[in-house]
């Protein structure tokens, strides 16, 4: 924008003030135009010529600014006169059979639009429940199987220490078959050991009777092989119980003083178990 059109524009926006006065404005106009020295009581000629130049003017960028506002009135007429066009007709009620023309309703334009824009709307509302339902569904499903995963874990860790329990109570009786032998001596009946009490647990126990009880426990176990051998199918129990002592050879391995025995007692579990199913 130029300084003069920048001048016309700042002489137009007195127009736009709600205090305008117009006897006012043609007042200051015209003391505007008269020179600094001269009398305002007395105006001259070329002052008059001065203010007729600007009031020229100023009518001039008036005509302008009204036909603009003028066109952009119109075009604002025409875009409300269009959305309220009537562009179809429905019945007044969906049972109504049109027998006249004044049993039709008129659609405007900008009925059309307004209707087509709450079906959009409502219509993304429901995609929007129906999404919330999924991920409801989703996060509920998740945290079913999240259960049922901890669960089955749980479980597995269960069994594991049921089998961890089961080591340890063979390894009990193993050790404490010596003492368990002289406690029973006036039974007859010998087996291999599966289990112990909790009691024993906490008894204090020498090399000598960890030996004495292997020995106990190679007797046994040789007896019941002898015995087994009279039998047409292979006892899976027995053999399964001398796998059972055999897997505790680890243990044993950090034990100094029991390692040796055990390594000797787990040689004679082999071969005997050899000899039974060749």
């Amino acid at each position: 924008m130029t300084m003069e059109q920048e001048s016309k524009q700042d002489a137009l926006e007195i127009f736009f003030d709600d205090n305008f006065v117009p006897h006012a404005f043609l007042d200051s106009l015209f003391l505007s135009s008269l020179p600094s020295r001269t009398i305002k009581a007395n105006p001259s000629v070329r002052s008059l010529q001065t203010l007729q130049t600007k009031c020229s003017s100023l009518l001039a960028h008036l005509d302008y600014y009204t036909n603009e506002l003028t066109d952009d009135l119109e075009s604002k007429i025409e875009d409300l006169q269009q959305s309220s066009s009537v562009i179809s007709y429905s019945y007044k009620r969906r049972t109504d059979v049109p027998q006249k023309g004044s049993d039709l309703n008129g659609v405007t334009r900008l009925e059309y639009y307004i209707d087509t824009l709450s079906s959009s709307i409502n219509s993304l509302f429901q995609d929007l429940e129906s999404v919330n339902l999924k991920l409801t569904e989703i996060q509920n499903e998740s945290s079913s199987k999240t259960t049922l995963a901890d669960l089955a874990k749980l479980v597995t860790v269960k069994k594991r220490m049921n089998l961890v329990l089961t080591v340890f109570q063979t390894a009990n009786a193993i050790i404490h078959t010596s003492s368990l032998v002289q406690e029973n001596s006036s039974s007859s009946v010998k087996a291999a050991p599966t289990g112990g009490d909790d009691d024993d647990m906490g008894i204090p126990v020498s090399v000598e009777a960890f030996e004495s009880s292997l020995n106990i426990l190679e007797e046994t176990i040789i007896e019941e092989f002898q015995r087994e051998k009279q039998a047409d199918e292979i006892n899976s129990s027995l053999i399964g119980k001398c796998d059972s002592m055999i897997e505790l050879l680890p243990i044993f391995k950090s034990l100094t003083h029991f390692a040796a025995p055990y390594a000797g007692f787990v040689k004679f579990l082999e071969a005997e178990k050899a000899k039974y199913l060749n």
